[in-house]
């Protein structure tokens, strides 16, 4: 592979980069961070209009630019203390304090889908318990940041996370390059997570994915569920980073109750966002009375489900689009097929009638409409129904997972 390829827009990320030197501050070399961030642009062959960066913010400038573009990472860059970070004042030609509790509330209340912020500011890792709401990593430094090494560091840390999508695996990175210079200087980066920060109290546990950053998967609410089945904690680790290392892509946009087989059990997971924690409600096994050819349907109507779930139209910002038509295409075939192979098959609806009783009566009736409506509007050229008609059948299907789930499991 050429170390040297350009990188394409899905291996991108975009970036924020807030610097701030009022005048009644000592100055900083801001100047050298901006090249470095043209070196790193450069060596990747980036689109330069990823990395968005604004000079003598304040916190207008700040609230502005968050709301107007989509971010992944927000990092400030400028002088701190060990209650906040130094901005530009609004009305005078000074810095202004602005307290570390509330940069986390602008960040996290402007931008909540933000992956990860960035604080290279002196002492900022005392103010971890504050800023740790802002997103769901957090990176601060202990210590004074030295201009020089700050900068090696940062400049290490974006060159590794555009190769890996992985704020962990850049953070260790940095650290790696960059540790003697750090330890010298007397700087120390602290990588911090929020689901961590937060749930000290929580039953957490880390499972990792082939790619990007691991996953915290929280399994207070499932606890009493985990102590009566056989498998030890390391097994049920291992189990669960293969199942995610199978399904990553069902993390990618927000749900409720998903099941995911886990060897033998399944679990019930959700999440508003993968970056910060997958909540485990309950760890279930099939009840022993149920027949292996039972067991199959249901699992792979569960499977099948998922696969809807996470049809490209649904996470595109607009999905009606004539430039997203194709995808509508491809999720009205996905739909299709799932009513042929469970509601059209005779063996696979005979098990699914026997499971349900007069559940499937309705909802296999509720499904067959909403489907035929949305081929419908499809020939006459109303995505927008289309899409509302999917979403209808997407749910009357999301019921069944979960009625099949009370009936075959414990």
């Amino acid at each position: 592979m050429n170390a040297n390829r350009t990188i394409m827009p899905n291996q991108q990320a975009d970036i924020l980069i807030l610097y701030s030197n009022p005048s009644d501050t000592d100055r900083l070399r801001l100047d050298k961070e901006h090249r470095a961030v043209e070196q790193v642009i450069s060596d990747l062959r980036l689109d330069p209009r990823r990395i968005q960066r604004l000079h003598a913010v304040s916190v207008m400038d700040v609230i502005s630019a968050l709301q107007k573009n989509s971010f992944d990472i927000v990092q400030f860059s400028g002088h701190g203390s060990s209650k906040g970070i130094y901005l530009e004042d609004e009305l005078y030609d000074e810095g202004t304090e602005v307290s570390a509790k509330r940069m986390a509330s602008i960040l996290k209340s402007a931008h909540p889908k933000l992956k990860a912020a960035i604080f290279v500011s002196c002492f900022s890792a005392s103010s971890v318990s504050e800023l740790v709401d802002a997103a769901p990593y957090l990176i601060t430094v202990s210590g004074p940041a030295d201009d020089d090494a700050s900068i090696e560091f940062m400049r290490r840390f974006y060159h590794a996370y555009f190769r890996s999508n992985s704020v962990e695996v850049a953070f260790e990175t940095a650290v790696r390059l960059v540790g003697a210079i750090l330890e010298r200087q007397g700087v120390h980066p602290v990588l911090s997570r929020r689901a961590k920060v937060k749930g000290v109290d929580r039953f957490l546990i880390q499972a990792f994915p082939v790619s990007g950053d691991s996953l915290l998967v929280d399994l207070t609410e499932a606890e009493k569920d985990f102590k009566k089945i056989t498998l030890n904690q390391d097994e049920f680790l291992s189990l669960l980073t293969r199942k995610v290392r199978g399904h990553q892509w069902v993390f990618d946009i927000p749900r409720e109750r998903v099941i995911l087989p886990i060897g033998s059990y399944f679990g019930i997971f959700s999440w508003q966002d993968s970056n910060d924690v997958v909540y485990c409600s309950r760890i279930l096994q099939v009840k022993d009375d149920t027949d292996e050819s039972t067991c199959r349907v249901w699992v792979k109507f569960a499977m099948r489900y998922n696969d809807l779930f996470s049809e490209r139209y649904r996470s595109v910002t607009n999905p009606s689009d004539p430039l997203n038509s194709r995808l509508i295409e491809l999720a009205l075939e996905a739909f299709s097929t799932f009513y042929k192979d469970f509601f059209e098959d005779e063996k696979a609806s005979e098990v699914l009638r026997s499971c349900l009783g007069k559940h499937y009566k309705t909802s296999s009736a509720i499904i067959e409409s909403n489907l035929s409506l949305s081929l419908s509007k499809y020939h006459q050229g109303d995505a927008k129904a289309v899409i509302l008609y999917l979403e209808s059948t997407l749910s009357a299907i999301h019921d069944l997972v979960d009625l099949l789930t009370e009936q075959l499991c414990e």
